[in-house]
C-alpha cells in the first residue's frame, strides 16, 4: 500500500490532481475487470504449484549478448525460464525451456502471435492478466491449460502469488514466480545490464520506440528487437529502475525465504546476487556428454565424432576476412564469434561455445 501511495504522490507532483485521479481510476478499473473475469482454473493451479519444486534449482535466462559466450546446451535437463523473444534462440538449441514469461505490455502486444506459439511449446507460461497500464493480455493470449495469469501491482515483491510486482524488467516478476514455486537455488544468466541507447530507432512516445533495422546491440541476436519491433529505449532512468528492483528483490528474498539466488552470468553488472562460475555448476557432466549436447541441434546437417574431429574438419578463422564465400561451416574463437553474429546471422547459425570456440553452420546446409 505504501508503494501505491508513493506512486500516487509522484503522479500528483508530475501531473497534478488530474494525473493522480486518472491513476486511481485505472487501478479501480483493473481490479473491477479482474473480479468479473477471474480465472478459477489458474487460481487452482497456483495453489498446486506453491513450493512444488522445493530442493531443485532453476536458471533465469536473460537475453543479453553474454548468452553467446554461455554453453546453453548444458541446460537441456534443467528448469529454465526464458522471456520475450528468446524464441529467436531456439534454432541454436536442441531443447526448449520449461517456463516462459512476458510481462511488458508494449513487447507483448507487438509479438502476440509469437507468444501463443511459444506458450504451446513450454510446460508453464506466465503472463499478467491485466497490466498496470490497463492492457488486458487475455484479449490476445490464448488461455491454455499451461497458462498462469499473474495479478500485477507496482514495484512490490510478493511471495503469495498470483499477485506480483513489476520492476522494469521481466526478470523481476520471474524471481517472484521462481521463489513461489519453491526453487532452492536460482541462477541468473544473460542478465547483463550493459545497455546501449540505440540511435537508429523511431520514437513512439516517451521511452517507447520502434526499431528500423536488425541492429539490436543489447541482446544475443541483432534480430531480437530488429526491424519494426517495439520496445523501451534503455535510457539511464530505465536501467537505474531495474537495478534498484534487483537490489530490492535480493533483500526481500534473503529476508523471507531459504532460496539462494546467484548470478552465473558472464560480465553482468548485477552485483546484488553472489557471483558464481556457470561452468562450475556442471562439473559432473563428462566431456563426451557435453559434446553430444553441443552437437545435438546441428547433427542432422553435419556430424563430428568428437572435438578433435571437428577441429580437423572445420576451418578455424581468426578474422572476418578469412571467411570465404560458400563455406559450409567454420570455427571462430568466442570473442570473434560474438562479433560476427550481427553480420552473419542471416547466412549462418552459431552454435556453442565449446572449448572457447563457436561453430557457424550455413543455413543452406541446415535446411537440406
Amino acid at each position: 500500500m505504501n508503494r501505491y501511495i508513493h506512486k500516487l504522490s509522484e503522479a500528483f507532483k508530475k501531473e497534478g490532481p488530474a494525473g493522480a485521479f486518472k491513476k486511481i481510476m485505472r487501478n479501480v478499473s483493473i481490479r473491477s475487470k479482474r473480479k468479473l473475469t477471474i480465472n478459477k482454473r489458474s487460481l487452482e493451479n497456483w495453489a498446486d504449484l506453491k513450493g512444488k519444486f522445493k530442493g531443485k534449482r532453476a536458471f533465469l535466462i536473460g537475453n543479453g549478448p553474454s548468452l553467446n559466450k554461455t554453453p546453453l546446451y548444458l541446460l537441456e535437463d534443467e528448469y529454465c525460464i526464458c522471456f520475450n523473444r528468446f524464441n529467436v534462440m531456439f534454432e541454436r538449441l536442441g531443447w526448449v525451456p520449461k517456463f516462459y514469461m512476458c510481462a511488458d505490455a508494449l513487447v507483448a502486444k507487438d509479438m502476440a502471435g509469437e507468444i501463443n506459439e511459444i506458450a504451446s511449446q513450454v510446460e508453464l507460461a506466465f503472463f499478467p492478466d491485466i497490466h498496470t497500464s490497463g492492457l488486458d493480455f487475455r484479449t490476445f493470449i490464448d488461455d491454455r491449460e499451461n497458462i498462469q495469469w499473474m495479478f500485477p501491482e507496482f514495484k512490490g515483491f510478493y511471495f503469495d502469488l498470483p499477485k506480483v510486482g513489476l520492476g522494469g524488467s521481466v526478470a523481476y516478476p520471474a524471481l517472484q514466480v521462481l521463489t513461489f514455486l519453491g526453487f532452492s537455488e536460482i541462477y541468473l544468466i544473460g542478465v547483463d545490464m550493459n545497455y546501449q541507447v540505440v540511435k537508429s530507432v523511431k520514437e513512439i512516445k516517451g521511452t517507447d520506440v520502434a526499431s528500423q533495422k536488425d541492429d539490436d546491440p543489447n541482446h544475443f541476436d541483432p534480430r531480437y528487437f530488429g526491424t519494426n519491433r517495439k520496445y523501451h529505449q534503455p535510457v539511464k532512468a530505465v536501467v537505474d529502475n531495474i537495478m534498484s528492483s534487483f537490489d530490492y528483490a535480493a533483500v526481500k528474498i534473503a529476508e523471507n525465504t531459504p532460496t539462494k539466488v546467484y548470478n552465473a552470468g558472464i560480465g553482468s553488472k548485477v552485483e546484488c546476487f553472489e557471483k558464481v562460475d556457470f561452468n562450475s555448476l556442471f562439473s559432473n557432466v563428462t566431456e563426451e556428454e557435453k559434446f553430444r549436447l553441443f552437437g545435438k541441434p546441428f547433427s542432422k546437417a553435419v556430424t563430428f565424432n568428437n572435438y578433435d574431429d571437428m577441429v580437423a574438419k572445420a576451418t578455424l578463422v581468426n578474422a572476418k576476412d578469412e571467411i570465404s564465400e560458400g563455406m559450409p561451416y567454420f570455427l571462430a574463437p568466442v570473442e570473434l564469434g560474438g562479433a560476427l553474429i550481427k553480420d552473419l546471422i542471416f547466412k549462418y547459425i552459431p552454435f556453442g561455445p565449446y572449448k572457447d570456440n563457436m561453430l557457424f553452420v550455413s543455413r543452406t546446409l541446415l535446411e537440406k
